[in-house]
């Protein structure tokens, strides 16, 4: 967006001016020793943090037809280093709210600066005094007032969180905006808005996984080294591609989305996806055992996944082995390469048993991965110096993959230094965004939902996020946060989950309608725990979209109801007068302890073939 570009040389400008001794504004002490990449950290973490809670509540905001909002940033009241530096933030914040301000507000309105803080560290006008202010306990009665002056803008429907709204320490300012005429930044902000908010609420974060040959065959177009192979659908075919590589040393891979293939076991009692053939014979023998049969390794569990297809490429040699992974970093937010000289093995045993061979570089998206950048890994990993181009040039082709292919991981694992001095991937794990379908639609063509859970690949059609758990009480929650919450609640009461199933803001009739069969799909589900927060969605909607899909579907199951929120009441009103076995409980406590008391008197029941009916009103 314009303007969070033109604020980002705003900070840039002021770390700079930090870092060379000149305050744009005074601050309580002199920050000492000012590193630009911590003093760059506080700037992102402050300025982009406002900013990404701006557009949050300007888009929640238009969807529940408020007309005001608040925009508000705190520093604190301790001398720190870097204090000089994060107060500049806020200066470049109020030149941010101020153009904001200039967008929204209809010309000819009264200054919209409504609050005055006179024990704030950063003048009201810091952006033009040089004074600095001496620091002082906050005016608890102003933060009050501040805070009641926040939410009364609110519509009374629109629920809010009082302890992310209460101000901190000490507050810089607070700007009043009427969400009344849009101008540039303004349509900027929701246009940006619509579309994050729409896919936070409907779209689950999931990433693709494809195939190790797919995965090879998009590595190989972008010129990274890997073995010569093929990919075969039948034993027939991979007999075929074995006399076809013309080489009597190779290897035949399952092709099943699960770690640990090697080490794998088949339902036919073959041991091993992943085995070492010397003829085209030994292919066509093996491929029949392991096409159309089922997989079992550790990541798996016992039910295994279905092998369609196995990859036969040349045995190469490998003279050192190395890992080599490029992701995506939350932390830092940025990518990273994540690199081991201890290639071939898991990395996850080398990281808690030898931490100080992992070597972990975060690359600035801006920059990509330099020359310079790329040798320091190849040396630093151990490749001879004859590789060291080649593997640099490898590097850079990998994470060239990750940026334009939209991915959040691709892991070489080993990435191998041949014989013969050849740089080479020998086996390849990649991820993807899936919120990235819409411009990647060749790499998510590839998509193979029978490696995927039914259920799961069937709830993400309709917007639901759900995994199937071991437990017998099905949960149908709106929120990942809640839901895991409920899932808690639910253990220590002495109860198991049977899924984790978030509707998100989505929870329409129709999606609730969803989440039952997905659930009631389950045998062992003996108990429905419905837990949800009438924010975005109305609790009398969701109550009557349970009364209709309980009559629709016939359903026996004992259901609890806890609906909390908009039109609460209304909603407890149906499911009282319903006449159908919904239990409403308004208590969390009470709601978890009655979802497990229901789930072992059902159980109970089903053990000795004996019916039950639950007539007691709640």
């Amino acid at each position: 967006m314009r303007a969070e570009v033109r604020l980002f040389k705003i900070c840039l400008r002021a770390v700079q001016e930090e870092r060379n001794g000149s305050y744009i504004i005074d601050s309580i002490v002199p920050a000492m020793e000012v590193d630009l990449a911590e003093a760059r950290a506080i700037f992102e973490t402050n300025l982009f943090a406002i900013i990404n809670m701006c557009q949050t509540f300007l888009s929640l905001l238009k969807k529940a037809q408020g007309t005001i909002i608040q925009i508000g940033s705190a520093a604190g009241v301790i001398p720190y280093v870097f204090g000089s530096v994060y107060n500049a933030s806020k200066v470049a914040l109020h030149s941010f709210s101020n153009t904001l301000r200039v967008e929204l507000v209809p010309s000819g309105d009264p200054d919209p600066t409504v609050l005055k803080a006179k024990d704030s560290i950063i003048p009201r006008s810091a952006a033009v005094k040089k004074k600095a202010v001496p620091p002082s306990a906050p005016n608890t009665t102003w933060q009050n007032a501040a805070t009641q002056d926040f939410t009364s803008h609110f519509p009374q429907f629109l629920p809010f969180n009082e302890l992310l709204l209460n101000p901190l320490p000490s507050l810089f300012t607070f700007t009043m905006f009427k969400l009344a005429r849009s101008r540039p930044i303004a349509a900027a902000f929701r246009a940006a808005t619509e579309s994050s908010v729409q896919s936070r609420i409907f779209q689950q974060q999931r990433n693709l996984s494809i195939h190790e040959h797919l995965s090879a065959k998009l590595l190989k177009s972008y010129g990274v080294g890997m073995p010569k192979g093929e990919v075969a659908y039948s034993a027939e075919e991979a007999e075929a591609v074995a006399k076809s590589l013309g080489n009597d040393d190779m290897v035949i891979k399952a092709q099943v989305l699960a770690g640990g293939r090697g080490k794998g076991s088949f339902d036919n009692g073959l041991k091993g996806g992943v085995r070492v053939i010397y003829s085209p014979t030994e292919a066509k023998m093996f491929a029949g055992q392991m096409i159309g049969h089922k997989l079992i390794t550790k990541q798996t569990g016992a039910a295994g996944r279905l092998c369609n297809a196995v990859y036969i490429c040349e045995r190469k040699f490998a003279r050192r082995e190395f890992y080599l992974a490029v992701l995506m970093d939350r932390q830092s937010q940025s990518p990273v390469i994540v690199a081991s000289s201890q290639g071939g093995m898991d990395i996850e045993a080398v990281a808690k048993e030898t931490p100080e061979a992992i070597i972990t570089t975060p690359i600035d998206i801006k920059v990509g991965v330099t020359d310079e950048i790329a040798s320091k890994i190849a040396t630093e990993l151990g490749f001879s110096e004859q590789c060291i181009p080649e593997a640099k040039d490898t590097i850079q082709k990998l994470y060239k993959v990750f940026m334009e292919k939209d991915a959040t991981q691709i892991e070489i694992n080993p990435l191998s230094e041949t014989s013969d001095h050849q740089v080479m991937a020998m086996d390849a794990k990649l991820g993807f965004d899936d919120n990235a379908d819409f411009r990647q639609k060749e790499v998510f063509s590839w998509r193979d939902t029978t490696q995927e859970d039914a259920d799961e690949v069937k709830a993400a059609e309709h917007g639901l996020n759900f995994i199937k758990l071991d437990g017998d009480i099905g949960c149908l929650v709106n929120g990942a946060g809640l839901a895991m919450a409920t899932m808690d609640i639910i253990k220590l009461n002495g109860g198991n989950p049977a899924n984790f199933l978030d509707v998100g803001g989505g929870a329409t009739p129709a999606a609730i309608k969803s989440a039952f069969e997905l659930i009631t799909s389950d045998p062992k589900v003996s108990a429905i725990f419905v837990n949800i927060f009438g924010g975005i969605v109305r609790c009398d909607a969701i109550a009557q979209g349970l009364i209709n899909v309980v009559n629709e579907m016939g359903l026996r199951t004992p259901i609890v109801a806890r609906l909390q929120g908009t039109n609460m009441e209304q909603a407890h009103k149906l499911l009282n007068e319903s006449g159908l076995k919904i239990f409403s409980i308004e208590d969390l406590q009470n709601a978890a302890e009655k979802s497990v008391q229901f789930s072992k008197v059902v159980k109970m029941a089903r053990e000795i073939d004996v019916g039950v009916e639950f007539t007691l009103g709640i």
